[in-house]
C-alpha cells in the first residue's frame, strides 16, 4: 500500500512540473478526452460497439476474441427492468439461478457479479439476485472463465455492472414507478459541474421501493443512495470517489417443494415459511479511482474499493418432505453475517508498434483482504403441512452457537497483450499468478468438534485468443481460457472443512457480425466447458450445507443479435442450446443433468417509436422469453415444465418547450399469466416466477 500511495505521489509531483514548465514555455500539454455533450437522442438503440470487462481497456467488440453482450440502458429503461434479475433473459444461456448457491446460471454454471471491475459480496445469493439498477449505465455478460483479469471469479461468466459517472453539464431527473402488488418506487438522477471550469463535477441517483408480493407474507422495502465526485486534478489527472449505501429487508423466501417428480400441486403464492420471518441486508461501498494520462501511449489507473455486506436472518428453511408426501421438516436460521472486502487495482496501459505489429499491453497487480464473520444458531421448528399450513411455531428460548470466522488475502499479478496485425488479425494473450492464504475457524456446535483450517496455495490462469477479419464487419474468433474460484463464505460443509477451490477450462470459436454502420450486430459461439469442484446442495445433511462435485461439463451453441432496421425500430434476441451434466462424481450419477440448465432457451424483444410526424414520441414493444424443461436438483429426481412468457409495453415521449422532456411508460409482463418457474437446485428450494405484473413509470427530465 505505501509502494502504491507513494507511486501516485510522484505521478502527481511529475505531472505538476510538467504542467508548469509547459506552462512557462506555453506548449500544449496531452489532455485526458473530454465528455462530449450530445444532444438528446431522438431514438434508442440497443447495441454497443466497444466493451471494457474482456479486456479492461475500450476495445470494439469484434476485435475481442470472447463472446460478450451488453445490455445498455435504453433497453433496461424499455423494458422496465428494476432489479438485474430482470435483465438476464436477453443474454444466450443465461437465466436466474436460486435462494442458495446459484444467484445466476450463464453457460450452466454459476456466474460471478461484478461493479466496475470489482467483485460484489461473495457469500449471500439472495442480495446479489435483488441487485438494484438505479445507478446502472449498462451491463456487460462476458461468457466463460474470466480469471486472467479477474481472479478468484465463478465458472460461468461474468456480470459486470457499469455505473453511472458524473456529466461536465446540468442534468436532472425524477421518476416514479407505480405498479400491482402495492409496487412503488421513485428515484432520482441529478448531474452538476461543481466549479466554472467543470474540474470538478458531481453526480447523484437514489431511489426507494416499497412492494408486496404474489407469495404469502413476502414485502419488500429497499434505500439506495450513490454519490460519485469527479475531480479533474490537472488536465491529464483525474480523481473519482464515489460511494454507495444500500438497504434492503426482505424475508428468506425458499420458494416450493417437489412432490414425487414434479412440483407439490399447490398455490404458488404458498409460503412454507412463517409470517413472523425476517432478513435484511446491508452494502456499504467506498471506491477511489486516480486515472492519469502520460501520453497517448501510456495511462496508469490506480483504484481502492472497500466493500462491507451485513445480513441479519429469522427465517424458517425446509429441510425434507417426509414419506406422506405432505409433511415438511423445517428447521429455524437464526444468523448475522458481516464480510469487509478491502481490495486495490492497479493496472498500468502501454500502446506500442513493432514493426508491422501493434501491441496493448496491460500490466496489473491486485491485492485483495476479504474476512467473514458468522454467528449461527440452528433451532428446531414444528413441520408444516404443505397442502394444510398452520402457522405458528414455537421458538426456543436459546440454542448452542456455531461461529464461522474465515479470513482471505490474496495477491494477483497479471499481464495481457492485445496485438493487432494488418488492421485484420487480433491476437490476445493473457496470464495471472494469485497467490492465496486462507484460514477458517468454526466454533461451537459442528458434529466434529471446533475446527481451525489454514491453506495456502497458488494459480495460474492462461487465456489466448484469435480474431480474424476476413471482411470488414465479419470476424471469426477461438478462444482457450482457465479460471478458479475460491469458495470462502459461499457455502458450508457439514464435517466444517475449507472448500476446494473451483476449477475450469473453457474452448471457444465462432463468428462475430457488425453490419450496416453498426446497425446489426451478432455473435454465434461453440462452447465446451470443464470444471471441477462445482457446489451443490448436500443430498444427505440438506439444510444450508453443500457438497462439492468431481467434474461437471457444459457444451453448446448460442446466437445473440441485436438490430436497427429502420429509425426508431429495436431488436434484441437470444438463442442458447445448453448441453450441461455431470462428468464424474463418487456421489452424483454421471450423466445427470445439471439443476436448473434449460437445454433450449430463446428471448425476443421489440420496440417501435415513431419520431416523426403528428404521433412524434407514440411507441409500443412486445417480447418472447421460451425456456425448456429443466432438471429440479442435481439428482434429477424431478423436472421443471418449460414455459412461454409474453411481455408488452407501451410508450410516449413529449417535450414541454425548452424547459423538460417527459417519458411515460406501461409495462406489461407475463401477459397470459403464465404459471411456470424460475429455476430451484433441490427439492425443497423452487422458486416460482410472477404471474401478470404491470408498471407504470413516469419520468421528467430537465
Amino acid at each position: 500500500m505505501l509502494l502504491i500511495l507513494a507511486l501516485v505521489l510522484a505521478t502527481f509531483l511529475y505531472l505538476r512540473t510538467e504542467t508548469l514548465i509547459a506552462q512557462e514555455k506555453d506548449e500544449p500539454l496531452i489532455v485526458l478526452p473530454e465528455v462530449k455533450v450530445e444532444e438528446a437522442k431522438e431514438t434508442t438503440y440497443y447495441g454497443e460497439e466497444d466493451a471494457t470487462t474482456a479486456t479492461k481497456t475500450e476495445t470494439p467488440i469484434e476485435e475481442i476474441p470472447q463472446s460478450i453482450e451488453t445490455i445498455n440502458r435504453d433497453v433496461i429503461d424499455d423494458q422496465g427492468a428494476v432489479r438485474l434479475q430482470d435483465t438476464v433473459y436477453n443474454v444466450s444461456g443465461t437465466v436466474p439461478g436460486d435462494s442458495f448457491l446459484v444467484p445466476f446460471l450463464l453457460r450452466g454454471f454459476r456466474a460471478e457479479v461484478l461493479k466496475d471491475g470489482f467483485i460484489q459480496n461473495t457469500a449471500l445469493p439472495l442480495n446479489i439476485f435483488q441487485q438494484e439498477l438505479t445507478n446502472v449505465e449498462r451491463i456487460e455478460f462476458l461468457k466463460g472463465p474470466g480469471s486472467v483479469l479477474y481472479g478468484n471469479v465463478a465458472p460461468g461468466g461474468l456480470i459486470n455492472i457499469i455505473t453511472k459517472k458524473p456529466l461536465p453539464y446540468f442534468y436532472a431527473s425524477a421518476q416514479m414507478t407505480v405498479g400491482n402488488y402495492s409496487f412503488y418506487q421513485p428515484s432520482v438522477d441529478v448531474s452538476v459541474p461543481l466549479n466554472k471550469d467543470k474540474t470538478l463535477l458531481f453526480r447523484l441517483n437514489a431511489s426507494y421501493l416499497n412492494t408486496d408480493s404474489f407469495r404469502d407474507f413476502i414485502s419488500q422495502e429497499w434505500f439506495f443512495i450513490g454519490p460519485v465526485v469527479s475531480w479533474r486534478i490537472l488536465p491529464n489527472m483525474t480523481f473519482t470517489l464515489e460511494g454507495e449505501y444500500f438497504q434492503i429487508d426482505q424475508p428468506f423466501d425458499e420458494g416450493l417443494v417437489a412432490v414425487g417428480n414434479m412440483v407439490a400441486p399447490i398455490p404458488i403464492s404458498r409460503n412454507l415459511a412463517e409470517p413472523t420471518d425476517h432478513t435484511s441486508f446491508q452494502n456499504i461501498l467506498l471506491k477511489a479511482t486516480l486515472e492519469t494520462k502520460f501520453s497517448d501511449r501510456a495511462f496508469l489507473r490506480n483504484a481502492f474499493r472497500y466493500y462491507r455486506t451485513s445480513a441479519d436472518n429469522f427465517d424458517h428453511r425446509s429441510l425434507a418432505l417426509l414419506e406422506d408426501n405432505r409433511t415438511l421438516l423445517r428447521f429455524i436460521f437464526d444468523s448475522t453475517f458481516e464480510e469487509n472486502i478491502y481490495d486495490t487495482q492497479n493496472e498500468f496501459i502501454l500502446n506500442i508498434k513493432t514493426w508491422s505489429f501493434k501491441h496493448k499491453l496491460l500490466f496489473g497487480f491486485e491485492y485483495i483482504r476479504m474476512s467473514i464473520e458468522n454467528p449461527s444458531r440452528f433451532l428446531p421448528a414444528t413441520p408444516i403441512d404443505i397442502f394444510d399450513p398452520v402457522y405458528g411455531t414455537k421458538v426456543p428460548a436459546t440454542a448452542p452457537l456455531l461461529n464461522r470466522i474465515g479470513e482471505l488475502n490474496s495477491f494477483g499479478f497479471y499481464m495481457q497483450d492485445q496485438i493487432t496485425v494488418l488492421n485484420n488479425l487480433f491476437l490476445l494473450f493473457g496470464v495471472r499468478f494469485d497467490v492465496f492464504d486462507q484460514n477458517l475457524e468454526e466454533i461451537g456446535v459442528n458434529p466434529i468438534g471446533d475446527i481451525t483450517t489454514d491453506k495456502m496455495d497458488s494459480q495460474v490462469s492462461p487465456r489466448f485468443g484469435i480474431v480474424y477479419e476476413p471482411f470488414r464487419g465479419v470476424s471469426f474468433y477461438a478462444n482457450y481460457s482457465m479460471s478458479f474460484n475460491r469458495l470462502l463464505g459461499q457455502a458450508i460443509t457439514f464435517n466444517g472443512s475449507i472448500l476446494e477451490p473451483q476449477s475450469s477450462t473453457q474452448y471457444e470459436g465462432g463468428i462475430k457480425l457488425d453490419l450496416w454502420g453498426g446497425r446489426l450486430s451478432s455473435t454465434a459461439a461453440f462452447y465446451r466447458i470443464t470444471t471441477e469442484n462445482a457446489l451443490a446442495p448436500d443430498p444427505v445433511n440438506g439444510g444450508i450445507f453443500a457438497v462439492q462435485v468431481g467434474e461437471e461439463r457444459s457444451q453448446g451453441f448460442e446466437l445473440d443479435l441485436t438490430a436497427a432496421p429502420l429509425p426508431g425500430w429495436n431488436i434484441i434476441a437470444s438463442f442458447a442450446y445448453t448441453d450441461a451434466k455431470v462428468a464424474d462424481d463418487e456421489i452424483f450419477k454421471e450423466g445427470n443433468e445439471l439443476p436448473g440448465v434449460p437445454k433450449y432457451s430463446g428471448s425476443f424483444w421489440t420496440t417501435y417509436k415513431l419520431y416523426k410526424g403528428i404521433l412524434r414520441g407514440l411507441g409500443a414493444g412486445i417480447g418472447l422469453i421460451a425456456v425448456g424443461e429443466r432438471q429440479g436438483d442435481i439428482e434429477n429426481t424431478f423436472t421443471l415444465d418449460p414455459f412461454l412468457r409474453l411481455d408488452a409495453a407501451l410508450y410516449y415521449d413529449t417535450q414541454i418547450r425548452n424547459f423538460a422532456k417527459v417519458k411515460a411508460s406501461i409495462n406489461f409482463n407475463n401477459i397470459t399469466d403464465t404459471e411456470y418457474f424460475a429455476n430451484s437446485t433441490s427439492r425443497v428450494n423452487i422458486i416460482p416466477g410472477a404471474p401478470f405484473t404491470v408498471l407504470g413509470t413516469l419520468r421528467v427530465d430537465f
